[in-house]
């Protein structure tokens, strides 16, 4: 989950909320997250990083995310 958020972020971080970005039928993978959903990508990371609970799995899709072979787009 935390992986996808991390490829949505790289598409739209910061005007759109997380919930206007994820399709319905992902929508129950968020679950444990519900309450983040209000903020943009980015800020939902920050937030998930901070939380001890969650910030391993920040930490794993990070290191996921940037190792992979995926187009930059800048």
């Amino acid at each position: 989950m935390v992986l996808k958020i991390f490829k949505i972020a790289e598409i739209e971080g910061e005007d759109f909320n997380l919930n206007d970005m994820i399709y319905e039928d992902n929508y129950e993978i968020f679950n444990e997250i519900k309450e983040l959903l209000k903020y943009p990508p980015r800020i939902v990371i920050s937030k998930l990083y901070i939380d001890d609970k969650w910030r391993r799995a920040v930490l794993k899709a990070a290191r996921t995310y940037l190792s992979s072979d995926r187009p930059i787009t800048r």
